[in-house]
């Protein structure tokens, strides 16, 4: 087996479908965007703290059996700054993602309610007026609000295309 039988198995990344499908729902591209810019700022401290770590790791290396000496001074502007910066972009993830979740939770007035049952190994929603079906269909641009219940276990409705999960616990 080579390098080109295994790529295939990570996902087509020259497609735009690689990583999500198409966005359906309204908050979909806020929170790829959320995702994107998490994933990128993560990425924009692991890199530079992974070359220092090594570039450190390779200047201060002492040979084996040699004593450790010991270095107590501090640069009190560096420290706080490298504990209070990074707090910054935390606190802006937390706030947009926050923000993110409540638009998800919000439901706008006059939304179309389908009662979701989960049940072991399937599901079933519940249309009103005595129709019900194993699979969610709903109008296009039309809001929907999902009410759901167990009757056994904790379920996981996961919708990709909307870009949202929920854990349906029974009794809740």
């Amino acid at each position: 087996m080579n390098l080109f039988d295994v790529l295939p198995l990570l996902g087509d990344k020259t497609e735009d479908y690689a990583w999500f499908p198409e966005a359906a729902s309204t908050f979909a591209l806020d929170n790829d965007w959320l995702y994107a810019f998490i994933s990128y700022t993560c990425l924009a401290f692991f890199i530079p703290i992974t070359f220092a770590l090594f570039y450190f790791a390779i200047k201060y290396r002492k040979p084996k059996g040699a004593k450790a000496e010991s270095n107590v001074a501090h640069n009190t502007v560096l420290e706080l700054s490298w504990s209070i910066f990074p707090s910054f972009f935390l606190v802006g993830m937390f706030v947009l993602g926050a923000r993110a979740y409540l638009d998800q939770r919000n439901v706008p007035d006059g939304a179309y309610e389908v009662g979701l049952q989960a049940y072991k190994w399937g599901w079933t929603f519940d249309y009103g007026g005595g129709v019900f079906h194993p699979e969610l269909h709903i109008v296009k641009d039309e809001p929907v609000k999902l009410s759901m219940r167990s009757t056994d276990v904790i379920h996981s409705v996961f919708i990709p295309a909307f870009r949202v999960k929920k854990d349906v616990v029974p009794g809740r």
